[in-house]
């Protein structure tokens, strides 16, 4: 197969090609050993400060304060408020990873860490109401 592709390029632009100075290299025994391996080396990383990650924070942050606000209004004490609202925010969001996961989306680590900072960040300022 080499030598047809080499023999095409060569064909192709006659001269421009040294083949005195063509070095065949096989393929890596690890390529053969672990084909996975080597896609999952292709997989990009997450990224940790995408604007993906900014509205998991802003919606977290929402459904606690706005949960926060429902519950108050409905008579239950501050502290268990906050902590009904935190859960909710949280568990929203590990609900939409289980869905991403369940349509055959990556589940994301880094998006629950958004969630999870989103509703600290209103527990910590809703904890300052009376």
């Amino acid at each position: 197969m080499l030598n047809i592709l080499l023999a095409t390029a060569l064909s192709l632009h006659p001269g421009t090609v040294d083949t005195t100075r063509i070095t065949v290299i096989p393929p890596s025994p690890v390529s053969r050993i672990a084909p996975a391996a080597v896609q999952d080396a292709k997989r990009p990383m997450p990224r940790l400060f995408g604007f993906d990650k900014v509205q998991h924070f802003a919606l977290t942050y929402a459904i606690s304060s706005f949960s926060f606000g429902a519950l108050r209004s409905a008579g239950v004490d501050t502290e268990p408020a906050l902590l009904a609202s935190a859960a909710a925010a949280v568990a929203t969001g590990l609900g939409k990873e289980v869905f991403d996961k369940r349509q055959n989306r990556p589940f994301s680590a880094t998006d629950l860490l958004a969630d999870a900072l989103g509703a600290v960040a209103a527990y910590a300022v809703l904890s300052q109401t009376r």
